[in-house]
C-alpha cells in the first residue's frame, strides 16, 4: 500500500521506490562540521533519490502525528524567537540538553511510535509496512543529522516526553519549552528549578520510547544577575528579547561590507533574512541601524533575492 502510494504521488516506479529504501543504509555521504563550542558534528547527507522518499514520509506520515505545543523547532512559521518568548520576563532560567539526541532515537522507537498511531494513518500505512518506513528514515537503525525526515520524526516521537514535562511544570508554575534537544525552564521563584533536574532525567530515561540521556555538562542555571540566553537570544533585564551585542556587531559589520561592495552573495542573502528576523525580535535595533547606515541601504538589502544588486 505505501509503496504504491509513494509511487503514485511522486511519479516514480514502485521498483525504484523499493530499491531506494532497500539500499538506504548505503545512500549517505558522511562529513564533519565544526560546532560552535569547538566540537565536531557528523552530518549524514542522503542521496537525492532517498531524500525524495524521506521528504514524502516526513510530510505524509510523520507530519500527521501530534507535536506538543512546547516543541518549537522544525515547525512552520515558528522560530527561536517564539521559543525565547515563552520565558520572557522570568527571573530564573534552567537549560538542559540531551546526549546524541538524533542517534538516541532508534528504529525500534519509531516502530513503537507508528504502531501506537496507526489509527491516525488510515488507508496509508499498515502494521507490516512499518519496518519499510523505519528503513527509509534511519541509517543503521537510528536517526541521523542530515536526513530531511529526522527533524519531523524527532518532534513527534517526543510528544509523550513533552506532555509529561509540561504537565509537571504547569503544576509547579514553571514555564517549559523544547527546541530540538535544547530544554529550557524558567520561573520567578528562587531555588525552584534545581529540583526539576532529577525529574526530567527520570522521565527521559524511563520512557517507553525513546530512551534518552541528559548531558549533564550542558545543564546550566542563570538568572537576571547574569546574562540569560535562550536558543541564542538574550532575555533582557527589562523583560525584552535581544539578539545580543555580539550578533549586533556582526550584523553592522555585514552591512558595512554590503555598503562598500565587499559582501559575498551568501552574506547578502543572510542579511535579507536576518533583517526581517530583527524586525520581529528587536525592531528598535533595526531603527538604529537605519539611522546609522541610511534607509536606502537597508531597503536595498531587503529587496527580493533575485533583485539584490550590491552597490558599486
Amino acid at each position: 500500500m505505501i509503496i504504491e502510494k509513494i509511487s503514485a504521488d511522486l511519479g516514480l516506479s514502485q521498483g525504484f521506490v523499493a530499491a531506494t529504501v532497500l539500499a538506504a543504509n548505503h545512500r549517505y555521504k558522511s562529513y564533519p562540521i565544526e560546532k560552535r563550542d569547538g566540537g565536531v558534528r557528523q552530518i549524514e547527507h542522503p542521496s537525492r533519490r532517498l531524500k525524495v522518499v524521506q521528504r514524502w514520509m516526513a510530510r505524509e506520515i510523520f507530519g500527521r502525528l501530534p507535536v506538543h505545543e512546547a516543541a518549537f523547532a522544525y515547525r512552520s512559521n515558528i522560530n527561536i524567537y517564539h521559543n525565547a518568548r515563552v520565558h520572557q520576563g522570568q527571573r530564573f532560567l534552567l537549560k538542559m540538553d540531551f546526549t546524541e539526541f538524533f542517534r538516541s532515537i532508534t528504529a525500534a522507537d519509531i516502530r513503537s511510535l507508528l504502531n501506537n498511531n496507526l489509527h491516525l494513518l488510515p488507508d496509508l500505512l499498515s502494521a507490516d509496512e512499518i519496518p519499510f518506513v523505519c528503513a527509509a528514515v534511519c541509517k543503521r537503525g537510528s536517526l541521523v543529522i542530515g536526513a530531511p525526515s529526522s527533524p519531523v520524526v524527532s518532534n513527534t516521537i517526543m510528544y509523550v516526553f513533552d506532555t509529561l514535562i509540561h504537565e509537571r511544570c504547569n503544576q509547579l508554575g514553571i514555564r517549559y519549552s523544547r527546541y530540538a534537544d535544547d530544554l529550557t525552564f524558567s520561573s520567578n521563584l528562587p531555588d525552584q528549578l534545581g529540583g526539576l533536574i532529577n525529574h526530567v532525567r527520570h522521565v527521559a530515561e524511563n520512557l517507553d520510547y525513546p530512551h534518552l540521556q541528559i548531558n549533564d555538562q550542558k545543564t546550566h542555571h542563570s538568572s537576571k544577575k547574569k546574562r540569560m540566553r535562550v536558543t541564542g537570544l538574550v532575555l533582557t533585564n527589562e523583560g525584552g528579547i535581544s539578539i545580543g551585542r555580539g550578533q549586533k556587531r556582526y550584523v553592522r559589520g555585514l552591512i558595512h561590507r554590503f555598503r562598500t561592495g565587499n559582501a559575498t552573495p551568501e552574506e547578502i542573502k543572510y542579511l535579507v533574512g536576518y533583517l526581517s528576523f530583527i524586525r520581529a525580535v528587536e525592531p528598535e535595533f533595526l531603527g538604529r541601524i537605519r539611522n546609522k547606515f541610511g534607509n536606502e541601504t537597508i531597503e536595498q538589502i531587503n529587496l527580493p533575492d533575485n533583485q539584490i544588486v550590491p552597490p558599486s
